[in-house]
């Protein structure tokens, strides 16, 4: 095979599922799960964790039971190398009720990976790269400032692989689990805090199958799953909010509760600043890497380390639908990579 399917191949995998390390610590599927999901959540640096504005049953199903509204978001993401993303999500509590209930649905993935030309001259088009997380969370109200929440995923994906006795091989997997407990805490401050491990019993069982069925192979791992210790803060200013979001991920279990051999964390960090409640502005940083490599090994941690900038800003339209809230989001990324510029909007309706 020529090296451009591969190739392309690769290095999407590779800017998909950044941080690498995370890669070599256990897996991908604890990856793909604390990719930030919505231009808000990478405007802020993919914080959102303590106090997400929407798609909570994939940051933190906690919240919907402390969720006074029915939401209702969609979005998705322009990115380099044909890569893209799409999500849509929902939350909401039941009336005089401590229930709330969110559900989530996230694409990521290359729709066309072109025409792909083998040894033997053998053109093929149209295959592409899936993957696809969705979430579904239940989140109870302890009491007026305590919340607890669970949420259960489902996982698949699909990418050619190889071409042999003149058919396409792709693995695929499938499988239920990625289960994450949290709770939530609302002080008087206006201080929001959130803790708790994300992704448990998330395998990935990969099964390699020609389209001639004439062989298969299953390739089995666990993926790692994080625990998490967050903060949301909001200030008002002279009628302005100034809020910051920080999200700690200590990464030293797999998803069966396995030690990991290299145990290490990643840091996320956003600021907002809100005009009026019509006009947000966000800047963050995400995936900052703490390891050991940071103190006894700079060339390591150099290599290892790919923390992402970003930002972005939200325009909140209020009432103008007549039957809901809107609100409007923006965000650009770096790749971690070099490799160009991410760039993401969604939309938010409250009803």
């Amino acid at each position: 095979m020529e090296k451009s399917l591969l190739e392309k191949i690769s290095i999407a995998l590779f800017l998909a599922l950044l941080p690498a390390s995370v890669v070599a610590a256990g897996g991908y599927a604890g990856v793909v799960q604390q990719m930030p999901l919505s231009a808000v959540a990478i405007g802020r640096g993919g914080a959102s964790t303590a106090n997400p504005d929407f798609g909570m049953a994939f940051w933190n199903a906690a919240r919907a039971g402390a969720h006074d509204r029915f939401s209702l978001s969609l979005g998705g993401a322009v990115l380099p190398l044909g890569r893209g993303e799409g999500f849509v999500a929902g939350e909401g509590r039941f009336r005089r009720t401590r229930l709330g209930l969110s559900g989530a649905l996230y694409y990521r993935g290359i729709s066309d990976l072109g025409t792909q030309y083998f040894d033997d001259k053998t053109a093929i088009s149209g295959e592409d790269f899936i993957s696809i997380t969705s979430k579904f969370g239940l989140g109870f109200a302890v009491s007026k400032t305590f919340s607890l929440g669970l949420s259960l995923g489902w996982l698949y994906g699909s990418m050619p692989v190889d071409y042999r006795d003149e058919a396409v091989v792709r693995a695929k997997r499938s499988s239920i689990g990625a289960v994450s407990l949290l709770g939530s805490w609302e002080l008087e401050n206006g201080t929001i805090l959130a803790a708790g491990v994300k992704d448990l019993l998330s395998s990935e069982v990969w099964n390699e199958t020609g389209n001639s069925g004439g062989y298969s192979l299953t390739l089995s791992d666990t993926s790692a799953s994080p625990f998490v210790g967050a903060v949301s803060h909001e200030w008002i200013v002279s009628g302005q909010t100034i809020r910051i979001d920080s999200d700690l991920n200590l990464w030293v279990i797999n998803s069966y509760f396995g030690a990991l051999d290299h145990p290490f964390s990643t840091w996320n960090n956003g600021v907002t600043w809100g005009l009026n409640n019509t006009l947000d502005f966000r800047i963050g940083v995400r995936n900052f890497l703490l390891t050991n490599s940071m103190f006894n090994d700079a060339e390591l941690y150099k290599l290892e380390s790919s923390p992402r900038f970003s930002g972005g800003l939200g325009l909140d339209f209020g009432n103008r639908l007549k039957f809901a809230d809107m609100s409007v989001n923006y965000a650009l990324s770096g790749t971690g990579s070099g490799a160009g510029i991410d760039h993401y909007f969604d939309f938010l309706f409250e009803f």
